[in-house]
């Protein structure tokens, strides 16, 4: 019940986000049955799938809800998994673009401690895996507080400091600008 809770919360804070910013929506919203349908038979099962869009950039994301109950052991294999299925290419006949992993966790340390076994993971793969997939780390807390889910609250793996999920210049637009998409490769 914990996870379906804290799912729900995550679901709630993008919707808020995109309902307080013109031009932005919460385009899909996956459960875990509908997104495990998708992936057949993979043994990726993310929790959640979503698709946050504003008028220049489209988030294509993969969610996991952590409630700190596993080791980081399991979660490497967790992120083994989803690299072996970004390098297999069987996701491209059902999804647009390599999404984005959002991890959502109840505590910053959690969070960090999950980082630093994606980027241990990562560190084994050819640099272009590395920089084709995207693996966010944040904690409820956070996500669903002031700055919520586009704020600088999100530890990227590989990269420095607190992050955005899209680019400040693109969250306060209310029109036009460059198309991307940070789940994977900019258009």
């Amino acid at each position: 019940m914990a996870h379906s809770l804290m799912a729900a919360d995550i679901a709630l804070a993008f919707e808020r986000s995109a309902r307080s910013r013109q031009g932005h929506k919460l385009l899909d919203w996956e459960s875990y049955e509908q997104t495990s349908g998708r992936l057949h038979g993979s043994p990726v099962l993310p929790d959640a799938r979503l698709v946050y869009t504003t008028q220049a950039w489209r988030l294509d994301a993969y969610l996991e809800v952590d409630l700190a109950t596993e080791g980081t052991r399991f979660y490497t294999a967790k992120i083994r998994r989803y690299v072996d299925l970004y390098r297999s290419g069987a996701w491209r006949s059902n999804l647009p673009t390599w999404p984005a992993v959002l991890t959502i966790t109840p505590t910053e340390h959690r969070a960090t401690a999950l980082r630093v076994a994606a980027e241990s993971v990562l560190a084994f793969h050819a640099e272009w895996v590395a920089r084709a997939t995207k693996f966010a780390f944040g904690f409820l807390d956070d996500l669903v507080g002031q700055s919520g889910p586009l704020g600088a609250i999100w530890q990227v793996a590989g990269r420095e400091g607190l992050q955005r999920l899209i680019p400040e210049d693109v969250v306060t637009a209310s029109t036009g600008g460059p198309h991307g998409n940070d789940g994977g490769a900019k258009d």
